[in-house]
């Protein structure tokens, strides 16, 4: 059995620079962590092949998160008894990083390889990575450049400034500067997926419309399915945590269904109405399950949408229903709440919704109301 911190192969999934995308096993050492290769299986048992990182987009560890390839300058140190000073050589290569926070400025990123070292990716370049500079050799003089390089990115009145002068060079703190240094363009991604990510989507859903010539003349209509299409898109909340998920969709549905009268047989006889409906939705969504290939979100989904149900013109002579409701299309804004499940995979998502809560309309022209259990597929892109 391996041991938490031991040398194993986990699964993940790694992007060539081709656009191909491998998924398998990557072999990770907590303590020496991939630098300028990857050691690779597509299964457990098939042979390991060696990826360089010049080939590298990036690559995903289960339970390690993201990592990238990526151009750097590569601190080496010179050491010199003369003034006890320390000579810095920069060599270029191209090192994997690991992600730990993804910012719309300033990005930072990490290797574990002997010690830690921090790196500064300014967003605002072609992808241009610098070592954060921290020296510590027994016998000379300390560098803590890095306190200087965060410091140059800010106003000399800034208040963090003093934070900065008395930072350590540890994960924790350089996280805060960095979340500092993002928040004033409001936006800091601490995660490993895109700010927003757009959708399309289809799907069937079993619809429960009310229908009435006064609120309290409603009656629920004959259960009918439906068919709808969506558009939207979801990003992390207030772009901050993967854990909590925001967003928004436009959703058109059709469907068929009998207003039965009062009184009246309630045998299956001809659909009286064709149900349409336009419903703009916003929705939070938190993250219940994480796993390798997928997932799973829970959420609440408040809704408003408009409603046209038009007489079909089978029913024209249908007069038992005509008695009790105006032969005529009736029209009204809907309000209400849902309950939504959705699995998220790489490109696909599928989602089912129940309708917890719904407020009637009550125009002049008459009444609506309708309740639904849907089932969607999404196409991310």
């Amino acid at each position: 059995m391996t041991g938490y911190g031991q040398p194993a192969f986990k699964k993940g999934f790694v992007v060539i620079k081709n656009s191909d995308t491998l998924r398998g096993y990557i072999y990770y050492n907590i303590l020496k962590a991939p630098l300028f290769e990857l050691r690779y299986k597509s299964s457990a048992r098939t042979p390991e092949i060696i990826i360089p990182s010049a080939e590298i987009e990036s690559f995903w560890i289960k339970g390690e998160g993201k990592f990238i390839g990526a151009p750097v300058l590569l601190l080496a140190t010179d050491p010199h008894e003369e003034n006890k000073m320390l000579f810095k050589n920069w060599i270029p290569v191209i090192a994997l990083l690991k992600e730990l926070i993804k910012g719309p400025q300033y990005s930072l990123y990490k290797i574990e390889f002997e010690k830690k070292r921090f790196f500064i990716c300014y967003e605002d370049t072609p992808r241009t990575v610098e070592e954060l500079v921290d020296i510590e050799i027994p016998g000379y003089f300390p560098n803590k450049g890095f306190r200087q390089q965060l410091s140059a990115l800010l106003d000399s009145q800034d208040r963090f400034q003093e934070q900065i002068g008395y930072m350590e060079y540890e994960e924790p703190a350089l996280k805060k500067a960095f979340v500092y240094l993002n928040e004033r363009d409001r936006s800091i991604i601490k995660s490993r997926s895109k700010t927003r990510r757009w959708y399309v989507g289809a799907g069937v859903s079993q619809m429960i419309p009310s229908l009435g010539s006064h609120f309290y003349t409603v009656k629920e209509m004959a259960p009918c399915l439906g068919v709808s299409l969506t558009v939207g898109y979801t990003r992390p909340w207030l772009g901050l945590t993967e854990k909590l998920i925001s967003g928004s969709n436009l959703t058109l549905s059709a469907g068929r269904s009998r207003y039965q009268p009062f009184g009246a047989d309630s045998g299956f006889k001809k659909n009286t109405h064709d149900i349409l409906l336009a419903t703009l939705s916003t929705n939070l969504s938190y993250c219940l399950l994480q796993r390798f290939h997928y997932n799973l979100y829970t959420g609440l989904e408040p809704y408003g949408q408009i409603g046209l149900y038009s007489p079909t013109k089978m029913s024209e002579d249908d007069e038992n229903v005509w008695k009790q409701i105006p032969r005529k299309s009736i029209n009204g804004l809907m309000l209400g709440m849902n309950a939504t499940a959705r699995i998220d995979l790489a490109k696909f998502s599928m989602a089912v919704s129940y309708s917890l809560l719904t407020l009637s309309t009550m125009g002049e022209t008459g009444t609506l109301d309708c309740r639904r259990k849907s089932v969607m597929v999404y196409y991310y892109f």
